[in-house]
Parts: structure tokens; C-alpha cells; sequence
């Protein structure tokens, strides 16, 4: 009797070892994770923050990581958004926040209402409330080249205006593309998404403004290249194989060079 008691302690001690073990690891990968995970960036002070937007120099408002809600509302009232891009001649309104790194949904929001081309290609992802307020976005300025583009004109006309650049997101769930097929832009550009499912092709396909950029996806199936072709506008797709390019062509699609 008293082995056995002796025998069953023992297996209680062991499994109780084994526990605390477990527990420590545990432990020591959860604070391995706090260690690992990136500081949020913060916004800039209120008067590095006024320097930034009264600069014309797009290097300089790279500086802004991240903003207060009133610095939002303070770059949306900025008259500094004509920005002059390399050697074209023509003047684009743009507000270029492509240092941003971090947006909350409130700030999403405010920053779909702005009439202007809209550029956050530092964003590495999105929320589905930030995509629903990007659906919502409609620029009001369009770049002269188009404007004088008969086939443009003959498909969309005037109606629709600016350019939503959103080049640092790799990766949408299929709620964000539902969201973002529905934008209200001529112009959406996703150029680091690298593969779709085919609900976002469906959601793409949907799309009413006239020029979908997606220059990293290299592939499509059937059903993608199907979906994606219903939309009416323009489709550049450098990367896209030649297998996937003959498909999407087939179904009827329209790739930017291939006319």
C-alpha cells in the first residue's frame, strides 16, 4: 500500500513539474511576442507637425508615421496638395500621406471625404471598417491625360475622379475587397496584392471606376479571369502569366497595353 501511495505521489509530482514547465513557456512566449510586436508609431509634435504640412516637398511629409485626429482634419483643410510628379507637365491634386503607417477607422473616415488624390501606399493593411470607408471615396480631380482619352471619355465621361493608392497591402480578407470593388474612384491601385480568391475577383469585377491597378498578381483561374473581366474599365497587370492573360483576354477583359 504504501508503494503504491509512494508510486502515485510520484506520477502527481511529475504531472504537476510538467505543468509548471508548460506554464513557463507559455509565459516566456507571450512576453517574446510583446518584445517582437512594433511599437505604434506616434504622431509628429504640433509644431514639427505645422512645419511638415506647409512644405511643398513630398519627402517631407513622409515624415508623418501617424496622426492625431485633428492633424487629420488639419492636413484635410492644408491648401499644400498640388504636388508636381517628375517630368510631367501637368499639376495633380494629391494628398500624399504615404509615410502614414497607421490609421485608425476614425481617421479612415475623414480621410475618404477628402476631394483629392488620395496616396497611404505606406499602409500594410487595412480593417474592414477602413475598407468601408474607403468605398466611399470619390476624388474629385482627374489626371488630364485621361480627360482627353476618347475611349475614357466614351465610358465613363466626367463622372468619376481621383486616384485611391493603396500599393503596401499585400494581402485583403474578402469583406476588404468586397468594400474597396465598391470605391467611387477612376482610379484604384493595389500594386503589392499578390493573389486574389475568387470572391475579391468578384468584388474587382464589380468595380465602376475605370483603371484597376494589381501589378504584382502573377495568376488567375478560370473562375478569377471569368470575374475579373466584367469589369469595365482597364486592367494593368504587369506580372500576370501568359496563361492567365490569354484567359482574362478571352472573357473579354481589357489590360492596359493590350490594345
Amino acid at each position: 500500500m504504501h508503494k503504491i501511495m509512494s508510486k502515485q505521489l510520484t506520477a502527481f509530482l511529475v504531472m504537476t513539474l510538467a505543468l509548471l514547465m508548460l506554464g513557463s513557456v507559455a509565459l516566456q512566449a507571450q512576453d517574446s511576442i510583446k518584445v517582437m510586436a512594433p511599437a505604434q508609431p506616434q504622431p509628429l509634435s504640433p509644431e514639427e507637425f505645422q512645419k511638415v504640412i506647409h512644405s511643398t516637398n513630398p519627402q517631407d511629409w513622409m515624415k508623418i508615421l501617424a496622426m492625431t485626429d485633428d492633424q487629420v482634419k488639419a492636413v484635410m483643410n492644408s491648401k499644400v496638395l498640388v504636388l508636381r510628379l517628375g517630368a510631367v507637365v501637368e499639376e495633380w491634386q494629391a494628398l500624399s500621406l504615404n509615410g502614414l503607417t497607421y490609421i485608425t477607422d476614425e481617421q479612415a473616415k475623414l480621410l475618404a471625404k477628402n476631394e483629392v488624390n488620395l496616396s497611404l501606399d505606406g499602409l500594410k493593411s487595412l480593417s474592414d471598417e477602413q475598407a468601408k470607408s474607403f468605398s466611399t471615396y470619390k476624388g474629385k480631380y482627374m489626371p488630364q491625360a485621361y480627360k482627353n482619352d476618347d475611349t475614357y471619355q466614351r465610358m465613363f465621361g466626367m463622372r468619376a475622379g481621383g486616384v485611391l493608392s493603396l500599393n503596401g497591402i499585400a494581402t485583403l480578407s474578402d469583406e476588404q475587397a468586397k468594400w474597396l470593388g465598391k470605391a467611387k474612384c477612376f482610379e484604384l491601385d493595389l500594386n503589392s496584392l499578390i493573389s486574389i480568391s475568387d470572391l475579391q475577383a468578384k468584388a474587382f469585377g464589380y468595380f465602376t471606376g475605370a483603371i484597376l491597378q494589381i501589378n504584382a498578381i502573377k495568376t488567375l483561374t478560370d473562375k478569377q479571369a471569368k470575374a475579373l473581366a466584367q469589369f469595365q474599365g482597364k486592367i494593368a497587370c504587369v506580372a500576370l502569366d501568359k496563361a492567365s492573360k490569354d484567359l482574362f483576354l478571352k472573357y473579354g477583359g481589357s489590360l492596359i497595353g493590350q490594345d
